[in-house]
């Protein structure tokens, strides 16, 4: 129990759950229900258990979310970011908790009378007039059947989890490490490990290459040659110079048309003879002071457009005008590198090297993650082996435990799991906790337990927020039960609503 406490639970749909049972139908929105046809109603957003959450139900909770973040944020308020924060796939995921939970309260008959609709319904502000519940308003509702029945699913499902809410109590002796954890402070030495990284650093020597080189086969090497051709390869290269007309990105049609008008008028009478001199005067570009002498260029560098002209040319032939993204061009080419392969004989030392690092890369990262577990697995400390390689110790500063995370290496179950172990007696964690494609050493610097003059005057809130964390818990497990064993099909395009 103590764990579940101390691990941070998914508050956002707890939260939801019980919003969306009452409050949001009391508070916002209630303008829904004037407007809207059968059609809307029958449209549907999902099934759960072949019950159906309609499209009308979706777009009133997204409606309801955007009204109160807008309120929240004022001018800030930025519809994409809901959006971009897949804020509909989670209000449609809370919907199908909602249902859920609805339909379990139905089987354990946690059902509503008459009398608690009609008392919920005469408590809800927008059919009130003075204070008073104003039948009137409320006969003019649509498909008010349709509404009750709503309301009545909500009701019970909040009684439910009320139910189940009021169960769940923590005992003193948990109250007062739910205590420490809140207002006892420590701080954490520790170090981000990547056994691939460290390992990749430590190079073969020559004798190593040599001896490689005697034991392997041509057929190894040739292989890895041919796989890796690319690097063994000088690419060809073009030497030209250049006219140029251009046009500034995602041009207009106009001055598209200007520019080609220029190149046309550059190319009438362009020859070998005078192409130095027309790109003196009429190319627009940084070569024109050059005679349009651009120099070596790569194959593979240049827009394929221009790339293209250039190698159906020979030396000394003026192409016709080419459209690149950036503007029009003629271009004359003075002289052609071939691409040069180097030869397998010439590059074996480098390949072994290669083939031999990936191995030792390999053995060394796998050798030294084993010895250094079984070292923190026996409480020996690792700093020595860690200056040895280089790896940094940081330190978090003094933090909470109650945070649910540790400065510079966030929030994480393995890491906590392995911080909450640690004691002024047994300071370094007996495991390298992995946490997003690294391993982390932990070391207790400090532990400062909480006063426990102070206890009695934070006992209550202490309580309170503990209890609160560990009942979202476990209604989220109940919740995440339920939808593993329930047949359940979303019918929203959520590609086609956000464009």
């Amino acid at each position: 129990m103590l764990d579940r406490i101390r691990k941070r639970s998914d508050s956002f749909i707890y939260s939801i759950i019980i919003l969306g049972v009452v409050a949001v139908m009391a508070m916002y929105g209630m303008d829904q229900f004037t407007r809207g046809s059968n059609a809307d109603q029958q449209s549907l957003a999902a099934t759960v258990n072949g019950e159906a959450i309609t499209q009308q139900e979706f777009q009133r909770e997204m409606e309801n979310l955007m009204a109160d973040y807008q309120a929240r944020t004022g001018q800030a308020y930025n519809e994409k970011l809901l959006y971009a924060l897949q804020i509909p796939q989670r209000i449609l995921g809370d919907l199908i908790k909602f249902k859920l939970m609805s339909q379990k309260a139905k089987d354990l008959e946690f059902t509503v009378s008459d009398a608690e609709l009609a008392d919920f319904i005469r408590s809800i502000p927008y059919f009130q007039k003075k204070g008073k519940f104003d039948s009137e308003t409320y006969l003019k509702i649509p498909n008010r059947g349709s509404e009750e029945f709503r309301w009545r699913e909500r009701l019970g499902a909040s009684r439910f989890q009320s139910y189940l809410s009021d169960r769940i109590r923590l005992t003193p002796e948990a109250v007062r490490v739910a205590y420490q954890m809140r207002n006892a402070k420590m701080e954490i030495e520790f170090a981000q490990i990547n056994f691939d990284e460290i390992a990749k650093k430590t190079k073969p020597t020559t004798k190593e290459i040599s001896t490689y080189l005697l034991h392997t086969p041509d057929e190894e090497l040739n292989q890895y040659y041919q796989a890796h051709l690319k690097d063994y390869t000088k690419p060809g290269a073009y030497e030209f110079r250049q006219i140029r007309a251009g046009f500034p990105f995602q041009a207009t049609d106009a001055q598209k048309q200007d520019a080609h008008k220029k190149i046309v008028d550059a190319a009438k009478g362009l020859s070998a003879e005078n192409f130095e001199k027309t790109a003196q005067q009429k190319s627009d570009d940084e070569y024109a002071k050059k005679g349009g002498q651009v120099g070596w260029m790569d194959q593979g560098v240049l827009e394929p457009p221009l790339e293209k002209a250039l190698e159906a040319l020979t030396p000394g032939a003026i192409s016709q005008p080419v459209e690149t993204s950036f503007g029009y061009f003629v271009v004359q080419l003075l002289a052609k590198r071939e691409p040069t392969v180097t030869a397998l004989k010439d590059v074996k030392p480098k390949i072994a090297e290669a083939l031999l690092h990936e191995r030792q890369s390999k053995q060394l990262s796998t050798e030294l993650k084993t010895k250094w577990e079984k070292m923190v697995s026996e409480g020996k400390s690792l700093d020595a082996e860690l200056k040895s390689q280089r790896v940094e110790l940081k330190k978090t500063g003094p933090f909470s435990l109650a945070e649910g995370y540790v400065p510079q290496i966030g929030q994480s179950d393995t890491v906590l799991d392995e911080v909450y172990n640690l004691t002024p007696k047994d300071k370094i964690s007996r495991k390298l906790a992995y946490h997003q494609n690294n391993y982390y050493y932990l070391k207790l610097l400090s532990f400062t337990p909480a006063k426990s003059v102070d206890y009695k005057k934070e006992v209550e809130s202490v309580d309170a927020a503990a209890t609160s964390a560990l009942q979202g818990d476990f209604i989220n497990q109940l919740l995440n039960g339920l939808e593993k064993n329930s047949k359940i099909n979303k019918l929203i395009n959520f590609e086609t609503t956000e464009s």
